[in-house]
């Protein structure tokens, strides 16, 4: 009897159950494909907005029908052509004025039809060049100092000049262009260019000779000490729009100090120091105001000089300058914009700490003391040496407040130095200041496009400052005579290094007054040197007169007379009387002894 498994009936027939699931699934996806399937499709044709069914045999032919008649109607469409925008005129519109003009750029997508020009805040008119010019205000009449000053300079040089200064009203200028373009779209901002100044001289029967540019002095630096000058403003041609706002942008942030104010050498300062040439610095109405205000940001801003006397060997020690040589650690001192800052620190002043190393005293060779016979002689008293720091009280500079700070309170001083005078001479000077134009550029707001090409404008010029006279290099006075031996005899005057000196000749008659002479001086180094020293007067002894009478406070007094042909062959004379008396031979033997002192002083500390 056979025996049966324990398997299930659902175990021995899985596989046929499995396939016939699949058939179901197979004969309901057919049938549901079959019953599903569209015998039409709907399109949407051309020639009406109703949808429109085909068979799938016809649906190809359809769409190629409908795409023919769509190309057909888009070949038969007129076209409307713009015209495109003029892209280059644009932007150099839009250079010409790179902070008004960025709102408008222009779509440079598809083109389109050209719209109305925008305007800033709806403002529409139109600037002239000529009403801007006639409401420039003129600058004031020039304060002139003319003095003989030794620049330091390698080798130091010694000259005549000249220092103007002016005060120009820079707010009254801003209010009166601001007002004048208010409709406009220009935002003026002042801008100077270049101080120019004009001289004239006073001919022999007194009126005056022409008037003449002045070549002034411009001394500017940068970080390594070479002369440098601002950048010229170009004039506009319609395509440099970018290249001018650069340089405006330049002139306005960096230049204005060396503009309106420049750089001078450190001069020989009568205590036999370098110092500011601000002592020559007329008194002016920006100097009064700023050395009145108390207030603590002007109290904060001024300089503070180091004008104290220095002592006699301190005084050997020149302060440094950008001209110093290249073995001194000296460096100049930057301002903003990376400029330096003018010789001998800010506003000019001598800076405290830059005084050199100090020079060392040889010592003297030890002696061995050796009995003697001679009987021992009393020393002499020594001559107490006098110091010239001491005798001669430091100048004050005259203070100039910061530009910054006179730009923001409406008055600007404006100076320049003219070195180019000759001696005996009497000048007159008048000033003018150019600006940058504030329609350069704004081609597109302006009545007549010329007024938009014009680089620069000018103020007025100024009245003709007060006369003043420059003194001779050499100057003499008759202080003695011999009428027994028939000469006379002349004390002269004059500079070197910065110093008065002096000598007495003896003079005859027909024999030129004065000559070379060696002399012992301090250098600027403050070394003594034997130099020989040019005495000459260029004038000549005619006649001597010793019993000439003169009225001396109601009394007659016998004195000795000189006729002379002086240096232009001009009949001159000299009394003697008139001569020891006057104030300019005192002062002038007084600044000869002290530079005889200062050179005892020198040669006492040397020993």
């Amino acid at each position: 009897m056979a025996k049966t498994s324990g398997v299930n009936i659902v175990e021995q027939h899985a596989e046929k159950i499995v396939l016939a699931v699949c058939v179901l699934f197979l004969v309901y996806g057919m049938s549901r494909w079959a019953f599903s399937s569209p015998c039409e499709i709907e399109i949407s044709g051309p020639r009406s907005r109703a949808t429109e069914t085909f068979g799938p045999d016809l649906v190809d032919e359809e769409l190629l029908t409908i795409a023919r008649d769509i190309e057909r109607k888009v070949q038969q469409v007129e076209v409307q052509q713009y015209p495109p925008p003029t892209y280059r005129e644009k932007l150099q519109t839009y250079q010409a004025q790179p902070f008004r003009a960025l709102g408008q750029l222009a779509d440079f997508g598809e083109a389109r039809a050209p719209a109305e020009e925008m305007t800033d805040g709806g403002k529409q008119g139109k600037a002239q060049l000529k009403n801007l010019v006639a409401g420039i205000p003129q600058p004031s009449k020039p304060l002139v100092v003319v003095e003989r000053e030794l620049l330091r300079q390698t080798p130091p040089k010694e000259v005549v000049a000249a220092h103007v200064a002016v005060t120009y009203p820079w707010g009254e200028l801003t209010r009166r262009w601001t007002e004048q373009l208010a409709e406009t779209r220009i935002y003026p901002k002042v801008i100077s260019l270049k101080v120019q100044a004009e001289i004239r001289q006073r001919r022999p029967d007194g009126t005056w000779g022409p008037a003449e540019v002045v070549d002034t002095v411009q001394y500017s630096l940068d970080s390594s000490g070479r002369e440098i000058s601002p950048p010229a403003l170009l004039e506009y041609d319609g395509t440099n729009g970018l290249q001018i706002q650069q340089i405006k942008d330049q002139l306005g942030e960096e230049w204005q100090q060396e503009i309106l104010e420049p750089g001078y050498w450190n001069i020989r300062w009568p205590t036999h120091e370098w110092g500011t040439w601000q002592i020559h610095l007329a008194d002016n109405p920006v100097s009064k105001a700023y050395a009145t205000e108390e207030t603590p940001a002007v109290a904060a801003a001024r300089p503070k000089p180091t004008l104290t006397p220095r002592s006699t060997r301190e005084s050997r020690i020149p302060t440094p300058s950008p001209r110093t040589p290249s073995g001194s650690t000296y460096m100049p001192t930057m301002g903003p914009g990376g400029m330096p800052l003018p010789p001998g620190g800010p506003g000019g002043f001598p800076s405290p700490g830059m005084t050199g190393p100090t020079r060392q005293q040889p010592r003297r060779p030890r002696t061995t003391q050796r009995p003697t016979r001679r009987p021992t002689r009393r020393p002499t008293p020594a001559r107490p040496l006098t110091s010239v720091a001491e005798e001669i009280p430091a100048p004050e500079p005259t203070l100039v407040p910061p530009l910054e700070e006179q730009i923001l309170t409406g008055t600007v001083l404006v100076w320049l130095h003219d070195t180019g005078l000759k001696s005996l001479t009497t000048y007159q000077y008048r000033i003018r200041v150019a600006f940058v134009n504030p329609l350069l550029t704004y081609s597109t707001d302006v009545e007549n496009e010329d007024d938009a090409k014009q680089a620069m404008v000018w103020t007025p010029f100024s009245d003709w400052s007060v006369p003043v006279s420059v003194p001779q290099t050499t100057e003499f006075f008759l202080t003695g005579g011999s009428a027994t031996q028939g000469y006379v005899y002349v004390s002269v005057f004059t500079r070197k290094w910065g110093q008065w000196i002096s000598q007495r000749f003896r003079v005859n008659e027909g024999e030129m007054i004065g000559g070379k002479e060696k002399f012992t001086l301090t250098d600027p180094d403050g070394n003594q040197k034997r130099e020989e020293v040019d005495f000459s007067t260029g004038a000549m002894a005619v006649r001597f007169d010793f019993n000439k009478t003169v009225q001396i406070r109601n009394m007659e007094r016998k004195t000795v007379e000189m006729v002379y042909l002086n240096r232009n062959n001009q009949l001159r004379t000299r009394v003697r009387m008139t001569d020891q008396r006057s104030s300019r031979h005192e002062q002038l033997k007084k600044e000869a002894e002290r530079t005889e002192a200062a050179a005892r002083t020198l040669s006492a500390a040397n020993r």
